[in-house]
């Protein structure tokens, strides 16, 4: 593992049971440091930015401008995400769409907005999940803040399978 790889210096708060490091075959993935149990809060993160549009008619233009808004250290934070965990993104829009997701609450009729959540993107299904982003039924609660949660079945060593744009096996994870 390289200590110059850009994912370890993705801020990350300090109480998080688990660490960013490469997952053989998958990319970057993250991996408990220690016993989490069950119902457990695994991360709770604001989107760096969200764009108000559907994933597809959002351009490099959309993000760019979302871009040029952000802090000095945002925009850092938005430079170290890399395809797979290996190679920078070919462009701005797609980095924005293998890091975001949907943060609108369909039964509020709300119109469709994704968010950038950096860390978030690190975690994946699996074939045998043992986290989720419970649904939030209660109105007035913030759709943009993405909570992962453990599941009920979690077992230790737990693995925390990488970002979504990876291919996932089925061989133990």
């Amino acid at each position: 593992m390289s200590a110059a790889h850009p994912y370890h210096r993705l801020e990350m708060p300090a109480e998080v049971p688990f660490e960013l490091r490469p997952s053989p075959g998958k990319g970057w993935g993250a991996f408990a440091t220690k016993h989490i149990d069950r119902g457990s809060l695994i991360l709770s993160e604001k989107p760096t930015f969200m764009i108000r549009k559907s994933h597809t008619e959002i351009t490099d233009y959309h993000v760019t401008m979302a871009f040029q808004k952000l802090s000095p250290s945002q925009r850092a934070q938005f430079l170290l995400l890399r395809d797979n965990g290996t190679s920078r993104f070919t462009s701005m829009n797609e980095a924005f769409a293998e890091n975001s997701f949907n943060v609108a609450n369909s039964d509020r009729d709300e119109p469709e907005a994704h968010g950038l959540f950096p860390l978030h993107s690190r975690f994946n299904h699996s074939c045998i999940p043992n986290a989720k982003v419970p649904t939030i039924l209660n109105a007035g609660l913030d759709m943009s803040v993405i909570k992962l949660c453990v599941l009920p079945a979690i077992a230790w060593p737990v693995y925390l399978a990488p970002p979504f744009n990876n291919l996932v096996t089925c061989d133990g994870d």
